[in-house]
């Protein structure tokens, strides 16, 4: 019986594995081309051998071949993957701590123990209690459609929202996307609009805000109107004016086409075609 190290020599990493054959290389080929054909899950050693299919990258070795009993076996996969530190993603491939494995079926009782076991071993990497950021996991919430695990996450805000485990874990999501906001808001806030011109509106004054927090624009338009504005609108280029811009447009309209345009240009469009339609309301 063999103790056995697979080495990954694209990444440096390896696997410590335990074999009752007599032919490891043999065995190693066994694996790749299992690896190669269940596409579908897998261990971290098969997940790496799909993504590095070429055998001239792979190397085993054997640690130990003279051992008799099960139990020394066991014992000594374990001491190895400890030592070589191979359950570290950094290192090495491995997931348990070693002994787990067997060959044959497992009986009633050997299955009943397995599964409590691996139970008692997802209970403890839960995430429901743990706070990252603003988010409080509440409780797991299935799996997405690529059987990612999903968390039902409370925010500091009081908003829900569903998030995968990496995300959380990586710490590239932080809360519902309400610092998004927030950060939005405190730089709006620092910007002072008051004396700018956008076309024909001069800011005189900030106007509160309306029911999202934005911040309004009490603006004079070149006519002589008042009119109300959010920061964004006028930035954008979206308000120019109070409205008097859109008086004296005309609607015409050519095969089912409809457009807006000014009485100095309507002459041309006329005598291209275009007929005229209803006279254009001035939004009050």
């Amino acid at each position: 019986m063999f103790i056995y190290l697979i080495v990954n020599h694209k990444t440096g990493k390896y696997y410590v594995g335990q074999h009752k054959g007599n032919n490891l290389r043999k065995y190693l080929k066994t694996k790749m081309s299992v690896a190669r054909h269940n596409q579908k899950g897998g261990s971290h050693l098969f997940n790496a051998m799909r993504k590095y299919p070429q055998s001239s990258l792979w190397s085993i070795h054997a640690l130990r071949s003279d051992i008799q009993t099960r139990e020394e076996l066991d014992e000594t996969e374990r001491d190895f993957i400890k030592f070589l530190r191979s359950q570290e993603p950094e290192y090495g491939y491995n997931i348990c701590r070693g002994g787990e494995g067997r060959t044959g079926p497992l009986s009633s009782k050997e299955k009943e123990k397995f599964l409590a076991a691996n139970r008692a071993y997802w209970i403890r990497r839960s995430l429901v209690g743990q706070t990252f950021g603003k988010l409080t996991v509440q409780s797991e919430h299935g799996r997405d459609d690529k059987g990612k695990k999903l968390w039902d996450c409370r925010c500091d805000c009081g908003n829900h929202t569903i998030i995968r485990t990496n995300p959380l874990t990586a710490g590239s999501i932080k809360s519902c996307g309400c610092l998004i906001s927030e950060a939005g808001q405190k730089r709006w806030a620092k910007l002072d609009m008051v004396g700018k011109v956008f076309g024909k509106l001069v800011v005189q004054c900030e106007a509160g805000r309306n029911k999202r927090q934005q911040r309004l624009w009490d603006c004079l338009c070149s006519c002589g109107n008042h009119t109300v504005v959010k920061t964004n609108t006028l930035m954008t280029g979206n308000a120019k004016s109070c409205g008097c811009s859109r008086k004296g447009l005309k609607w015409i309209n050519k095969n089912g086409k409809e457009v807006r345009v000014k009485y100095e240009n309507l002459d041309s469009f006329l005598t291209n075609g275009w007929e005229l339609g209803q006279v254009f309301a001035r939004r009050s």
